[in-house]
This record gives C-alpha cells, sequence and structure tokens, in this order.
C-alpha cells in the first residue's frame, strides 16, 4: 500500500513538473493550429500542416518559380523577339539596319525613344571575334543576348565621338585576334610607321603605354607625360626617350589649366585668372 502511494505522489509530481514545463515554452515557439496568409488559411494539427496547407504551399512555391522565370527571362525574349523581327525584314546576323524615320506610336519596340534615329543589328559570335566600326557622331551601346549592358560607342564611348573600331569578343574567348599583331618586331615597326611625322606627343594616364609610345619615338621628338604614377616618368626617361618631360598629377587638373590656357591664349598669367 505505501509503494502505491509513493507511485501516485511521484506520478502527481511528474505531471505537476511536465505542466510546469509546457507552461515555459514561449508562444512564438508554437505552431498555432491555424495561420492567415495571403494564399489563405493555413491549418496545422500538432505542429504538421493539412493535406489543404500543404497543396496551397507547393502551388505558391511553383507559382514563384514560374514568376521568376518570367521576370528573369523577359529581357532575352525581347532581344530574341527583336533579332526575329530583323531576320523577317531581310535584316541578317552582322547586318545593319538604319531607321529613315523617328519612331512612333506603330513602333513595335520595348523601350524605344522617339527623338533619334536608329540604326540596329545582331552580331553573330559563334565563329569567333568581330571588328565594328562606328561612324563619327555616332550615339549607341552593345548590349549582350539577355539587354546586359557590354560598352557604349559613339559619343559616350571610348571614341568620343571622333568614330572608331571596337574588337568584339565571344564570352570566354582566348584565340587569336583580328588585326591585332603579335609578333613584337612586326608591332614596333607598324606603330613606328603611324607615328612617323609626329614633333610632340603628350601622354596622359597611360602608364606604360606611355613608356612603350616613347621607345617607338625618336630621342628628337618632346615628351611630355603626365600621370599619378611617379615611376612611368621615371621609366620613360631612363629607356632612352631623353627629352622626356614629366608631370606627376592627377590628369583631370592638368586638363582644367590645359583647357584655361588655351582658351586665354598665350599669356600664362591671363590662363590663371
Amino acid at each position: 500500500m505505501r509503494t502505491r502511494t509513493m507511485l501516485a505522489a511521484a506520478l502527481v509530481s511528474a505531471l505537476a513538473f511536465t505542466s510546469a514545463r509546457a507552461a515555459d515554452i514561449p508562444p512564438e515557439l508554437t505552431t498555432p493550429d491555424k495561420v492567415e496568409t495571403r494564399i489563405g488559411p493555413l491549418e496545422f494539427k500538432d505542429g504538421a500542416p493539412s493535406k489543404a496547407t500543404l497543396e496551397k504551399v507547393y502551388d505558391q512555391v511553383d507559382f514563384t518559380h514560374a514568376y521568376n522565370a518570367f521576370v528573369n527571362t523577359m529581357q532575352g525574349v525581347s532581344i530574341h523577339a527583336l533579332r526575329k523581327g530583323l531576320l523577317s525584314v531581310g535584316v541578317k546576323d552582322n547586318e545593319v539596319i538604319v531607321f529613315s524615320e523617328l519612331m512612333d506610336a506603330k513602333s513595335l519596340f520595348l523601350t524605344a525613344n522617339a527623338d533619334t534615329i536608329y540604326a540596329i543589328g545582331v552580331l553573330d559570335l559563334t565563329k569567333g571575334p568581330m571588328v565594328l566600326e562606328v561612324p563619327p557622331k555616332f550615339l549607341g551601346a552593345i548590349d549582350d543576348y539577355w539587354f546586359r549592358w557590354v560598352i557604349d560607342l559613339g559619343l559616350p564611348g571610348s571614341d568620343r565621338g571622333e568614330g572608331g573600331k571596337y574588337l568584339v569578343l565571344p564570352p570566354g574567348y582566348d584565340g587569336p585576334l583580328p588585326d591585332v599583331i603579335t609578333d613584337t618586331l612586326q608591332a614596333q615597326e607598324a606603330m613606328r610607321e603611324k607615328v612617323r611625322n609626329v614633333s610632340f606627343a603628350l601622354m596622359m594616364a597611360t602608364t606604360l603605354h606611355a613608356i612603350a609610345t616613347g621607345n617607338l619615338l625618336p630621342a628628337t621628338v618632346k615628351t611630355v607625360c603626365v600621370d599619378i604614377n611617379p615611376a612611368v616618368v621615371t621609366k620613360l626617361c631612363d629607356r632612352g626617350t631623353f627629352q622626356a618631360v614629366g608631370l606627376v598629377t592627377d590628369v583631370e587638373p592638368f586638363l582644367r589649366e590645359l583647357s584655361q590656357y588655351l582658351r586665354q591664349g598665350d599669356n600664362p598669367a591671363d590662363a590663371r585668372q
């Protein structure tokens, strides 16, 4: 009888201890029986979702993936539709169509402007690099097939509206490059031919390119090198360019002073005012 009384007392104590421990669990750590959400009520039993709740959640996950696929591929679909449109009017890859008029509401383009004449083409780089020649006063850019910016052309590009050639490479390309001389001696001869009649050279923030150009010029050509790195000027003089004058500074203030000087004339006092 005494043993049963002790067991009963121990059981009551255990139940009381369990109840006390259960009451200490923070409510935010427990799963409620019902949760109202944007996709409707979600029901749980002892923390486990019901079959209807599982179907709702999986449908929402599928919808989210479908939405991401749609939004993240819209740019590629737009470019593909643009290419199909060009092909339909006879403009093949690696050809450019130049519009004769400004665009209007009849033009079926995603983000076209109505205040500029368009020139559009698609480059096919599957067979290797291509050289794109840009005319003067051009304004444009190159995007990849996912509408991601690659490089500006013309006025905002490296040719600054003067026109020039751009070498466009396929992604990850490491093969031979067109119009590029890989032999060092042949490259020097070609560069010397370009600078044959140069009497004065101004090189700004070109680092190693300034040193290479200075080495190609005759020693009688006066060379002014403006660079923030003093080692560039030192190396340029040490490697045989005897007429080199170096200015260690940032290019921006130098160009500002030079521009003021040229606007004011030959009087340095006037340029400083």
